[in-house]
């Protein structure tokens, strides 16, 4: 157990936010020219949509002060894109600053698994030929085996854990451990040295339980379609990160469904367990 639970602590960076870095390589696809046809129709659906693209929007309204929101990426600096320089010179004029997270909140993460680890292990741990097949089972374990994690501990751990540790490439994971604060670590440690009130919306509860929660059918659905959707992580990583620091927020969305649609067309994934 003690074994299992330290392997499961070099990907808990998998369910808070981690810095990623240019480290991680374009993949092996090129999503636009490998899937042209998907990649056409979501920048269509992501052009017909109003306020498709944006990183920093103004709330306003007559007579009161105005209120910014922010969209971060957990990239290395604040300072990576224009809009990211102009939320920290907005951040100066605010009385108080909302957090997706509280601070510290992987610290508890980490006490509390030691505590509890059956919030992440399977009490009725399955062979994942069970519930997988061979193909998505050897994805499984390529991928998780290069994040630190034995072959042997997968059929204990919750399949939505999983998920969560697979969200994020190795490559991503490895930068966090060398380099300095996230982007949203930066901007709690300016609102701090200014005196600006920082809140956190969720705990680390509330984070883990998105993955942990859900019935265990849905849990292994979720992995399913994660793993099959996703034959290239690196690439679909770097794909997002660039769209990010385009802008193109709605197409960071829209490329991710047409991409599943075209890969698992009909859901076929969730129904058959393939």
């Amino acid at each position: 157990m003690k074994h299992l639970l330290s392997a499961i602590a070099i990907t808990l960076a998998a369910v808070v936010p981690v810095k990623v870095m240019a480290e991680c390589g374009t993949g092996e696809i090129d999503f636009e020219t490998t899937y042209p046809n998907a990649w056409k129709k979501a920048e269509a659906k992501s052009s017909a949509t109003l306020n498709a693209d944006g990183l920093l929007w103004k709330v306003s309204k007559p007579g009161i002060a105005p209120s910014y929101l922010f969209g971060t990426f957990h990239t290395e600096d604040v300072n990576a894109t224009p809009a990211g320089r102009a939320a920290l010179e907005q951040l100066h004029h605010q009385r108080m600053v909302f957090f997706e997270l509280g601070a510290g909140i992987k610290a508890e993460m980490q006490a509390a698994l030691v505590t509890d680890p059956y919030l992440i292990i399977a009490q009725e741990p399955a062979p994942l030929s069970t519930w997988l097949s061979d193909t998505l089972a050897a994805r499984l374990k390529a991928q998780t085996t290069a994040l630190g994690l034995p072959a042997q501990a997968l059929p204990a751990i919750k399949p939505g854990m999983l998920f969560a540790m697979i969200s994020i490439p190795p490559c991503a994971l490895r930068a966090a451990a060398t380099r300095g604060a996230p982007m949203d670590d930066q901007v709690r440690q300016v609102a701090e040295a200014a005196g600006i009130t920082g809140i956190g919306l969720e705990n680390w509860r509330d984070q883990l339980g998105l993955f942990i929660d859900k019935p265990l059918a849905e849990q292994r659905s979720l992995l399913r379609l994660g793993l099959a959707a996703n034959p290239d992580p690196e690439a679909a990583y770097s794909l997002t990160y660039r769209l990010y620091q385009q802008g193109r927020v709605q197409m960071i969305w829209e490329i991710s469904m047409a991409i599943a649609e075209a890969l698992i067309p009909g859901d076929k994934v969730i129904s058959t367990g393939v």
